[in-house]
C-alpha cells in the first residue's frame, strides 16, 4: 500500500512539473509602431526579407522560443518584454519556460507580415508546489548572445548556442568563467555567479565585430567597395546665412560606426543584382524621357526609393548580409568627413569644381563615379553627380524635436528624404546640411543611392 500512495505522489508531482502555468491574453498587430523596421528592432531572415517582429509582454524572464517549419529569426530579453523575430507567414510558435511549462504551438490569430510589429500578452499562473521538495540548489544560466554563430565556452565545457542565439541549462550554484568568440568579432570572457534557485540568471552578450578599413564585395561579378565611418559627434543642421528653414535648429548627434558605399551604387551593379538597364528603368516611367549617362560605371538612376529597398533585399540574399539605406544623420556625419571632417561647405572641398558634378560643369548629365576628388573618408561624389535616397521620412521641422544618438528620422511621411544634389542642380543645393524629398514611388534622371552597411 505504502508502494501504491508513493506512486501516486510521484505521479502527482511529475503532472504538476509539466502543468501548462502559461497562456496568451491577447495578441494583436500594432500597425503604428514602426520598430520591425527602425535600425535597433530590423531583424533579415533566412530568405533576405525583413522579419517580422513580435513584442511578448511579460514579467518573467528565463523563456525560450521555437517555430514552426520556418523557425525563429532571433529573440533579445528587454525592460518587460521579450522581443521575438519570425519570418514572414508564421502561423505557429511554442514558449518553453523552465518552471512555467510549455505552450506548445500556439497559432497566431492573425497574418503575419514581414516588417510588422506584433503584441503578444502573456498571462502567467504560479508554479505549484507539494511542500515536500528539498531546497534547491541549482539555477538556470541563460546567455543570449550576438553574433547567433558565436562559440560559448562556460568553464572549460563548450556550451551549444541555438539559431537565435540562446544557450541554457541547469547549473550548480557558483561563479563561472565563460568565453564567447566568433569569426570576425572581438571575444570576450567574462565571471557570472549564480545563487538565485527562483529565478533564472541572464547573460547577455553582443560581440564587436573587428571593423576593417574597407569591405569589397562581389556579386555576379561585379565588385563595389565599403569604407568604414567611425562613430562620432557632430553639429547636424546650418545656420549659414545661405541654410534653408528646414537645415536650422542646429544640434548635436552621435552616429554609431558603420560601413558606407565608396560610391553611388553604379549602372553595373544594378544590373547584376536586378537583371535591368537604366533604359529599363526608364522605360517603366516613359520612353520619352532623357537617359542623362549610359555605362557600367555611371551612378544608378531613374530608380524610385520602394525599388532601391527591393535591390537591398535581393542583394542581401545573395551576400547574406544587412545592406540598407543611410539614415539621414549618417549620410550628412558621412558627406562631412564624420571624424576626419575639416569643415568644409561641400564634400571633400570648399572648391565645388574639384568635387561635384553640378549644373555649372556637368555638360547636362551624370559623370561616371570617382571622376572627382574624394572627402576625407574617401567617399566619391557626395556633392553632385545624383540625389541620394536616405531612409528618413521627411519632416520640414524634424530638427527641433529629433533623437541625439542614431536619429531614424520620424515613424512617418509622405516623402522620403534625399540628399547631395545631383548634375543638374545649383551650388546651394549642393552644400553637405542642404534637405530635400522625394515621393518614394518617384524615379528621375537625377536620383540614385548609396548603401549601408551595419557593423
Amino acid at each position: 500500500m505504502k508502494k501504491f500512495y508513493l506512486s501516486l505522489l510521484v505521479l502527482a508531482f511529475g503532472l504538476l512539473a509539466h502543468a501548462q502555468n502559461v497562456s496568451v491574453k491577447t495578441f494583436k498587430l500594432l500597425p503604428m509602431d514602426l520598430t520591425a523596421s527602425s535600425l535597433e528592432g530590423k531583424r533579415i531572415d533566412q530568405n533576405g526579407e525583413v522579419a517580422a517582429l513580435i513584442k511578448v509582454v511579460t514579467t518573467q524572464t528565463g523563456f525560450t522560443f521555437e517555430g514552426g517549419v520556418l523557425g525563429i529569426v532571433d529573440s533579445r530579453q528587454r525592460n518587460g518584454e521579450i522581443w521575438v523575430w519570425v519570418p514572414r507567414a508564421s502561423r505557429k510558435i511554442t514558449l518553453l519556460h523552465q518552471q512555467l511549462g510549455v505552450l506548445r504551438d500556439y497559432r497566431f490569430p492573425v497574418e503575419i507580415e514581414a516588417e510588422r510589429t506584433y503584441e503578444m500578452v502573456l498571462d502567467v499562473m504560479p508554479v505549484p508546489s507539494l511542500g515536500f521538495t528539498e531546497e534547491p540548489k541549482q539555477q538556470h544560466l541563460i546567455f543570449h548572445i550576438e553574433p547567433a554563430e558565436a562559440v560559448l565556452v562556460v568553464d572549460d565545457q563548450i556550451w551549444e548556442v541555438g539559431s537565435n542565439g540562446t544557450a541554457m541549462k541547469p547549473v550548480d550554484f557558483g561563479t563561472y568563467t565563460y568565453y564567447i568568440q566568433a569569426k570576425d568579432y572581438q571575444p570576450k570572457m567574462g565571471k557570472v555567479t549564480v545563487k538565485d534557485p527562483d529565478n533564472p540568471k541572464i547573460v547577455t552578450v553582443t560581440l564587436s565585430r573587428i571593423m576593417k578599413d574597407k569591405e569589397t564585395f562581389t556579386v555576379n561579378g561585379v565588385s563595389f567597395k565599403m569604407k568604414l565611418i567611425e562613430s562620432g559627434t557632430f553639429q547636424m543642421g546650418s545656420d549659414e546665412s545661405d541654410a534653408d528653414e528646414d537645415e536650422e535648429s542646429v544640434h548635436n548627434v552621435t552616429v554609431s560606426s558603420f560601413y558606407m558605399g565608396e560610391t553611388e551604387v553604379t549602372q553595373a551593379l544594378w544590373k547584376a543584382v536586378m537583371g535591368t538597364t537604366v533604359s529599363q528603368q526608364r522605360d517603366k516611367g516613359d520612353k520619352s524621357w532623357p537617359l542623362c549617362g549610359i555605362g557600367g560605371d555611371y551612378p544608378m538612376y531613374y530608380v524610385s526609393w520602394d525599388e532601391c529597398q527591393e535591390f537591398i533585399r535581393k542583394l542581401n540574399r545573395k551576400t547574406g548580409k544587412n545592406f540598407r539605406l543611410p539614415t539621414e544623420a549618417e549620410w550628412e556625419y558621412a558627406a562631412r568627413g564624420g571624424n576626419k571632417s575639416n569643415g568644409y561647405k561641400y564634400a571633400g572641398s570648399n572648391n565645388m569644381d574639384e568635387v561635384v558634378w553640378s549644373t555649372c560643369n556637368s555638360g547636362g548629365k551624370t559623370h561616371e563615379v570617382k571622376k572627382k576628388m574624394p572627402n576625407e573618408l574617401g567617399l566619391y561624389d557626395m556633392s553632385g553627380n545624383v540625389w541620394e535616397w536616405c531612409n528618413d521620412w521627411y519632416d520640414f521641422e524634424y530638427y527641433d524635436d529629433s533623437s541625439s544618438m542614431n536619429p531614424q528620422g520620424p515613424f512617418s511621411g509622405k516623402e522620403r528624404v534625399i540628399r547631395g544634389s545631383s548634375w543638374n542642380n545649383n551650388a546651394k543645393n549642393c552644400r553637405v546640411t542642404n534637405r530635400k524629398s522625394n515621393a518614394p514611388d518617384n524615379r528621375s534622371n537625377n536620383c540614385g543611392f548609396r548603401l549601408v552597411l551595419s557593423r
